[in-house]
């Protein structure tokens, strides 16, 4: 009961702190919105998988290349996707090797079309589609049968936007990591306010306190961060977000950032240098397990780069792009049991210093 009093209490203090909120909550959001504003300039490219190359093919990507640049692609779908993950192309039309066949039958061809969502540039498109096939199949029957008696066939394939998703989440732990020089301050400041000495001539021990500002942390950092990047994937529409390994991540890199603090906090005892230092480590880890992530293809890469992996980023990109936990939990829990155990001290000896 002791210990959950002293969680409330230093919970209470630190939101009371206009720094962290500002650093947890409205900085990311504003610089999300910023980098994602900017990201997503308008994009008209089509890419068309033509399976037959027939007359009818040819017209149809014709009545497309009136309205959108087309980019005819080769091979399999699944050789192609990265071009829709990457914002190359707004989407993929696959026109099967029976289209012009089943037209000429009066019958309706099945077109798959992938993409993230739908927009104003990907209905438009379907509806050039429906409206050429609806045409041809109108001239095809005698009958006189009308559009309404049509059902055209776009079989939509949705792609996870695994990009975006985990741009917008290892910002918000970068950002989080970050603001932990304010705590690593405020730590210390009590310290140098006498808080903690007041605190252990009470009856708390010092497992209770140390354990508080731990966990309190811990709290503040997740929860704050959590609901930055609820709001993020709110407000910018991010389909196909898996908020709940999101937020597992989130939480993952609170405990390490909280770990780091308590070690940052016990070894620097000067303000401006615990800040500073909070603020280089969360950079270089920040770089590393990023280049890291993204050198992944390199056959060869520098050995900077292979370093990388003792970044805690590296292992939370390794979990919202291939959403495998096991491993990537364990060492992020290990990293941060590393960092706590060069930050534990007996809160007495930590305030006499």
């Amino acid at each position: 009961m002791k210990l959950l009093n002293l969680i409330l209490v230093n919970i209470k203090r630190q939101l009371k702190n206009p720094a962290i909120l500002v650093m947890l909550i409205l900085f990311p959001l504003g610089m999300l919105l910023f980098l994602n504003g900017s990201d997503n300039e308008k994009i008209e490219k089509i890419g068309i998988i033509n399976n037959e190359n027939s007359i009818q093919s040819e017209k149809l990507i014709n009545n497309l290349k009136e309205q959108y640049e087309i980019r005819e692609l080769t091979g399999k779908i699944n050789d192609n996707l990265e071009l829709i993950e990457n914002n190359e192309l707004i989407g993929i039309y696959v026109i099967p090797n029976d289209f012009e066949n089943k037209l000429n039958k009066g019958e309706i061809p099945n077109i798959e079309v992938y993409k993230k969502e739908d927009s104003l540039d990907t209905l438009m498109s379907d509806s050039i589609m429906e409206s050429f096939i609806k045409d041809s199949l109108k001239e095809k029957n005698s009958n006189g049968i009308t559009d309404n008696y049509i059902k055209t066939k776009i079989e939509k394939k949705e792609i996870s936007d695994k990009q975006n998703e985990s741009f917008n989440v290892i910002m918000i732990c970068y950002f989080m990591f970050m603001g932990g020089s304010i705590i690593s301050e405020e730590i210390i400041n009590l310290k140098n306010q006498n808080v903690l000495k007041r605190m252990i001539t009470t009856s708390n021990t010092d497992k209770e306190i140390l354990g508080s500002l731990f966990i309190s942390s811990f709290l503040i950092q997740g929860i704050l961060s959590s609901l930055s990047y609820i709001i993020v994937v709110k407000l910018l529409k991010v389909e196909n977000s898996n908020i709940p390994l999101g937020i597992l991540t989130i939480f993952l890199s609170s405990i390490v950032s909280t770990s780091i603090i308590i070690a940052v906090t016990r070894w620097i005892r000067n303000i401006t240098l615990a800040s500073l230092t909070m603020v280089l480590f969360s950079l270089i880890m920040f770089c590393l397990g990023t280049f890291n992530s993204n050198t992944d293809f390199l056959k060869n890469p520098p050995a900077i780069f292979k370093v990388g992996i003792i970044s805690p980023f590296y292992w939370m990109l390794k979990i919202i792009e291939t959403g495998n936990l096991i491993i990537p939990v364990i060492i992020l829990i290990l990293m941060s049991l590393v960092f706590f155990t060069l930050g534990s001290f007996k809160l007495r000896d930590f305030v006499k210093e």
